[in-house]
């Protein structure tokens, strides 16, 4: 391979799940020590940062629904009246945890809000559960001077904004596939039913 560039790789040392030793930071790609060195050709950065970063996304990979089975619990243990996510919980979750707890839940608004959400906040008071979510899933308990914009995703009476934006969307999706043809390749367990699509 004549001519042939190489780069320098960062070299930060991470572990199999590409967490590096500062709590909750992963690293993937052309910015670690991991199988091609710290000096490869260019080509290899895709794969690298391809096969890294899926795995890294798996550990880091944020959604409020992956703690509902800890919201008994966490009421209970903290009598929150307010949590702070960004995907949203089941219209469930909010009926049978939040109502009757008076506690609602917010948004945030767009992803770019989190580092002026970040800035807000003076310290972390506590972490609950990381080893069972992870450092990125975990709940925390934090002291803020100020904080926002937010959206009020679920309010005192479990009305959910999600529920009611997606019902709008579902109700014209199926005319936007109307004369479409199958895929020719699917991938295993893809499927043409709308409906049964998991995003």
């Amino acid at each position: 391979m004549v001519p042939t560039a190489h780069y320098f790789m960062g070299g930060v040392v991470v572990d199999v799940d590409t967490r590096t030793a500062l709590e909750g930071r992963c690293v993937a790609g052309e910015d670690t020590r991991r199988s091609h060195g710290s000096n490869r050709l260019g080509g290899n950065g895709v794969a690298n940062s391809t096969v890294f970063g899926g795995i890294a996304g798996a550990v880091t990979a944020t959604a409020s629904f992956h703690f509902a089975k800890w919201l008994p619990e966490w009421m209970a243990r903290t009598g929150a009246k307010l949590i702070v996510g960004k995907g949203g919980m089941s219209p469930k979750d909010y009926k049978e945890h939040f109502v009757p707890n008076g506690a609602v839940y917010l948004s945030t608004v767009g992803y770019g809000t989190g580092a002026l959400l970040g800035r807000e906040v003076e310290r972390v008071e506590a972490v609950h559960w990381p080893a069972e979510l992870g450092m990125a899933q975990a709940m925390r308990v934090i002291r803020c001077n100020r904080m926002g914009p937010f959206i009020v995703a679920s309010d005192l009476d479990g009305t959910c904004l999600f529920e009611r934006a997606n019902a709008r969307i579902a109700g014209n999706i199926e005319h936007l596939y109307e004369g479409t043809r199958p895929a020719v390749m699917k991938r295993s367990g893809e499927t043409d039913d709308r409906s049964d699509e998991v995003i």
